[in-house]
């Protein structure tokens, strides 16, 4: 049970440091718009902020990846609760 809330906390992690990857992303392209541009240091420094979020995200993939052991708890457990509740059936 605790390889499943380990693997159900990592993707609450990663898809919150999506939604921070996506924010800063926006920020960004907000920042580079033709009317109104911030300063060109501005900009660089937005950049290596995304760009160091995104690095975030690929070292977090590894914990979500088929194959380990959190990941296999979780669908074991998973299947388990389909199979109880019905879901997974040909209707």
């Amino acid at each position: 049970r605790s390889q499943v809330k380990k693997y159900i906390d990592a993707q609450k992690t990663y898809q919150q440091e999506v939604d921070k990857y996506n924010k800063l992303d926006l920020e960004l392209k907000g920042m580079q718009n033709q009317w109104q541009p911030a300063s060109p240091e501005k900009i660089a420094a937005k950049k290596k902020e995304v760009e160091d979020q995104k690095e975030l995200l690929i070292s977090l993939e590894s914990t979500l990846k088929p194959g380990t052991p959190a990941y296999e708890a979780y669908i074991r457990a998973k299947e388990k609760q389909d199979h109880k509740f019905g879901m997974g059936k040909g209707i």
